[in-house]
């Protein structure tokens, strides 16, 4: 399995916050760096689209089209085992609710780098509850590189459910064992109303997974802009140790107004960016998301 732990070092460059504009359209972003260094930009809620970076992010290729029409089912993932990557794409802007089940599913496999890309079936299994998780609006995967599970490819996922409903809409994770072919779904993350979740592995091989969070099915106390967190410990079957993470702002959620009060755009926190960087035994994450200023 490729390990990319190494030193610290390269990290303590001037960073570089120039922008660049890698799509002027659509949404639903996801990045991720292949195996061999090349960055990949996706995006898509009409047409799922790739553009590639093989210099850090400096220079960008042209659009390349993976599925039309396609929306983009967000958690791509590296297969660090044979350097596969993995994208899913959706017929429609989910949900369909009560969820039960998603609507079509469109899964493709890259074993180029990102030039190409060819359809594969894939199985995903219902979870405790009898949902099969949606793929929307997710973080990327990544692939286990700790312990036993080992080359378990991991990506975060989300169940949807009517406001009020049991059980209350939750996030979720999808597991494989088998290089993205066959996905079981993890337990629900402890704490309702979340969805939008991004995770990572940390050096004792555990996972730390941060989700975003919804007025909808919460409690009072919890009427916050602080980011909900908790860990597996047994490779992203089960979540413990929920926390409420003060120093990660969740967006503008709230804006300090009761749930009464709160325009739409309120009720809900956001899809936020989470990566470890990869350093040999130290755990450093790099957390990006907007905040209530």
């Amino acid at each position: 399995m490729i390990c990319f732990d190494g030193e610290l070092d390269k990290f303590f460059k001037k960073p570089d916050m120039k922008k660049t504009e890698l799509f002027g359209d659509e949404r639903f972003p996801n990045v991720v760096v292949s195996p061999q260094g090349t960055v990949l930009a996706t995006w898509g809620k009409k047409t799922f689209r790739i553009r590639r970076s093989e210099d850090g992010g400096e220079t960008w290729g042209e659009e390349i089209e993976v599925t039309d029409p396609g929306f983009h089912g967000g958690g791509v993932t590296v297969d660090d085992q044979n350097e596969a990557i993995i994208v899913f794409a959706e017929n429609e802007h989910p949900p369909r609710i009560p969820q039960t089940e998603m609507g079509p599913l469109h899964v493709f496999r890259s074993h180029d780098d990102g030039k190409t890309w060819a359809p594969v079936d894939v199985t995903i299994h219902p979870d405790s509850n009898g949902f099969v998780p949606s793929r929307h609006m997710a973080e990327h995967g990544i692939t286990l590189h700790h312990g036993e599970h080992a080359g378990r490819l991991v990506r975060p996922a989300r169940v949807y459910n009517k406001p009020g409903a049991e059980p209350a809409r939750y996030a979720i994770a999808l597991c494989s064992d088998d290089g993205g072919y066959n996905w079981f779904s993890s337990e629900p993350f402890p704490e309702p109303g979340t969805g939008e979740a991004a995770l990572t592995e940390l050096s004792d091989g555990s996972i730390y997974c941060t989700t975003r969070k919804s007025l909808f099915d919460t409690e009072p106390q919890h009427y916050t802009y602080h980011r909900p967190v908790a860990w597996s410990y047994d490779g992203g079957k089960t979540w413990k140790d929920l926390e409420w993470e003060k120093m990660l702002p969740d967006g503008p959620r709230y804006r300090g107004a009761e749930p009464s009060n709160a325009c739409y755009n309120a009720h809900f926190g956001m899809f936020a960016g989470l990566t470890r960087l990869p350093v040999r035994d130290q755990d450093i994450l790099l957390y990006s998301n907007a905040d209530t200023s």
